[in-house]
């Protein structure tokens, strides 16, 4: 201790710290046979671990990025419906020969196997299992939204604009429940079992707890969107305007 006279330096007890866990980044991004990339061979986007920017003329391919990106980390749904959506969004341009094999993959730079996106599987499928933890991590903490799901909040409304349908399957879609499970994850369970037909007590039960779990999600997301509503209208310029309530 400098500065003072006969002052006294006490050790202080050894601190001992925890080393920050190295969160793996994306190294590269291969995409083939998938909507505007046709295969057979694979358009590659190295990263190197930075953040991307895309910018671009209609047509070129941003959107297929978002898609494939959306589809990688889609944590809540089944794998087969994602193996059909691959193969659904396969380019037309393909060779006949040289369809049946659309894939999406990402690299990370913690030397572990690429994840690997394709019809026969995908990186949170736990059959075989168990899943990519890469993947589900980032899944859980995404949030990718297109331009479509902005324009839907005030166009394509045939009568008054009704946000519930834009919330549940684009803007709230992953939203993380106190249950532990997403919205939309919640919403699909639910339409599933309704579309059955015919139900046992179990079933219902089921139903009926989802419901619950559901709407007590969306009032959360609600509530905590709120205070976060009107800075974002002032510094659009309209603080003339207040939202009060979300219903």
């Amino acid at each position: 201790m400098s500065g003072q006279q006969g002052a006294k330096l006490v050790n202080s007890p050894k601190q001992t710290t925890v080393p920050e866990t190295k969160r793996p980044r994306i190294t590269s991004i291969e995409i083939c046979d998938f909507r505007a990339f046709p295969g057979p061979m694979p358009v590659k986007i190295e990263l190197g671990g930075k953040n991307l920017f895309l910018f671009g003329e209609n047509g070129v391919g941003k959107s297929t990025i978002y898609h494939a990106l959306d589809g990688m980390f889609a944590y809540g749904q089944t794998a087969i419906s994602l193996a059909e959506m691959l193969t659904e969004e396969a380019n037309r341009f393909t060779p006949e020969d040289q369809k049946g094999r659309a894939s999406v993959s990402i690299t990370y730079d913690d030397g572990k196997p690429s994840a690997i996106w394709s019809a026969d599987n995908h990186p949170i499928n736990t059959q075989p299992g168990p899943a990519d933890e890469r993947i589900v991590n980032a899944a859980w903490a995404k949030a990718i939204l297109d331009y479509r799901s902005l324009l839907q909040t005030n166009y394509d409304h045939e009568e008054e604009i009704n946000l519930f349908w834009v919330c549940v399957e684009n803007l709230l879609r992953d939203y993380q429940t106190l249950s532990g499970e997403r919205l939309g994850e919640l919403w699909s369970n639910l339409q599933e079992m309704l579309e059955r037909g015919q139900l046992r007590e179990t079933q219902l039960k089921k139903i009926n707890d989802d419901s619950r779990k559901f709407n007590d999600g969306l009032a959360e997301a609600l509530e905590q969107i709120l205070p976060l509503i009107n800075p974002i209208l002032d510094d659009l310029g309209c603080g003339d305007i207040r939202v009060t309530n979300l219903t």
